[in-house]
């Protein structure tokens, strides 16, 4: 993914190139770079990246889509306890697959990256992230504590695959991660 390699992989080599598109599709994607506080040739790159290479037929069969109101509502039904169990369930399985076809590896890098993914194009809530002293990311959604329970559970299992011990805590809203 484009802004995501490790410290040791060279920089890819790019290209120029001039195109023309909608006024419309120009100022969604001005308005959700600005959004995003990046750039909008790295919104467009992500979008042609995601396009190009994220949909990763290995993976889709394994998905349902929910509504997130129908996925908040099945996980306040669940006890805590099967909550810890479905998170893991699905980091060793789907979110597993889904990271290794993407990036070919397991690091703290594309854990970020497909927490990011998870947000932006699952609609589940909203990804911000923090560079300084280490990264930080916060993960905000509306599917109260057991959602937050859900993905920290998920975030440990793919970060215990890592190798990696990240800080995590949980409230009603959100998940925040210190890489």
């Amino acid at each position: 993914m484009p802004g995501m390699r490790a410290k040791n992989e060279p920089v890819e080599k790019t290209e120029s190139a001039t195109f023309r598109m909608p006024d419309k599709v120009y100022k969604a994607l001005r308005e959700q770079a600005r959004k995003n506080r990046t750039s909008l040739n790295t919104l467009v790159n992500q979008v042609l990246y995601a396009h190009l290479f994220d949909d990763l037929p290995h993976v889709r069969p394994m998905l349902v889509t929910l509504p997130t109101p129908v996925f908040a509502e099945m996980l306040s039904r669940l006890s805590e306890e099967d909550v810890v169990a479905l998170g893991k369930l699905s980091a060793e399985g789907v979110m597993k697959s889904a990271v290794l076809g993407r990036y070919g590896r397991i690091n703290a890098d594309t854990i970020v990256d497909t927490l990011r993914i998870t947000a932006e194009r699952g609609g589940l809530g909203t990804f911000n992230e923090k560079l300084d002293d280490g990264e930080i990311v916060t993960f905000r959604h509306e599917l109260g504590y057991k959602g937050s329970l859900f993905f920290s559970v998920q975030i440990e299992t793919l970060s215990q695959m890592a190798g990696i011990k990240p800080q995590i805590e949980k409230t009603e809203e959100a998940v925040i991660v210190q890489f």
